[in-house]
């Protein structure tokens, strides 16, 4: 599931924003069960996505980081 999640962030297009979230635990009810490995390189993929649109992306990160997250995702969040 990591390698898939690396895979979509280095293809880097912004239409999979939405496949990603399901692996963020404010926007997925089941995502709070994964581990945080997971919830890590979900948050990476989207730093990956935000070169090439930095609007879209900036707005889900300004929502992740008021969220309850493990302090792991919240330091590669900046």
């Amino acid at each position: 599931m990591s390698i898939a999640i690396k895979a979509i962030g280095n293809a880097g297009q912004v239409s999979s924003i939405k496949r990603l979230m399901k692996f963020l635990p404010g926007f997925s009810s089941s995502a709070s069960q994964l581990p945080v490995r997971v919830q890590v390189d979900a948050v990476m993929a989207l730093r990956n996505m935000a070169k090439n649109d930095v609007r879209r992306v900036s707005a889900l990160g300004s929502i992740l980081w008021w969220l309850q997250y493990e302090t792991t995702c919240r330091q590669y969040h900046t």
